[in-house]
């Protein structure tokens, strides 16, 4: 199944590659400089969210560039991607996290900004890239995905630099990477994908984010055999 927009080999597709990347490394490292925002009107939210708009703002720029739309967020199976992008907001209302948030409006606020998150990030990396590299075989443009993706939480991550902890980091995101990668091409936009990116950040509220992580697995399921059908 095609994507909204088919990519070509040329030189201005690898200069707004170019551009699209030097964006989200500079707005994401200048983001990091900054204290993260944790509470906003006295509710908890994801501290990333501004490192999240680099990955963003340059899919705006590099589509820009391109004359290209923004990438799809629902594609050619908007009720898999609304269930992805809706349910673990209100798991999270329902369930909370853990004393420091509890479930109600404050798990709810979190929640939805955990998927914000996601989505500004996912944008970037399986919404522009993997539309955008089309032309390659799939393998070679996930784990092209993947390099640039793990390169860039050297911008604002502390954890990258210990060697106890990059080897593990490095193989879950190069495997995230053909996993997420797949999950776009199931579905032709990037909310299933922003769902499984959600799901992992959720294993924080503890074991019942696992019954979410089946859920989006069975989305998965369904979107690809709706696609192998077509």
């Amino acid at each position: 199944m095609a994507f909204d927009s088919v990519a070509q080999p040329t030189r201005r597709l690898a200069i707004a590659i170019a551009l699209f990347y030097t964006i989200a490394l500079g707005l994401s490292f200048a983001a990091a400089q900054f204290p993260a925002t944790t509470v906003v009107g006295g509710y908890r939210m994801d501290g990333g969210l501004l490192v999240g708009l680099g990955p963003l703002v340059a899919t705006i720029a590099a589509c820009l560039l391109l004359r290209q739309k923004f990438p799809s967020l629902f594609g050619h199976e908007p009720a898999i991607g609304v269930l992805a992008l809706l349910v673990p907001i209100g798991l999270s209302a329902f369930v909370g996290f853990g004393k420091a948030v509890p479930a109600g409006i404050p798990g709810l606020i979190m929640g939805a900004s955990i998927v914000v998150y996601c989505i500004c990030e996912e944008a970037g990396w399986r919404g522009f890239l993997t539309g955008n590299l089309q032309w390659m075989k799939d393998w070679h443009a996930d784990l092209l995905t993947g390099m640039m993706w793990f390169a860039w939480h050297f911008t604002f991550t502390a954890e990258m630099y210990d060697p106890d902890y990059l080897p593990g980091f490095t193989a879950a995101i190069i495997a995230g990477s053909f996993g997420l990668a797949a999950s776009r091409r199931f579905t032709g936009g990037f909310a299933l994908a922003v769902g499984w990116h959600t799901a992992i950040k959720l294993t924080l509220m503890g074991p019942v984010a696992f019954g979410f992580i089946a859920f989006v697995a069975l989305l998965t399921w369904r979107a690809k055999k709706a696609s192998t059908a077509k």
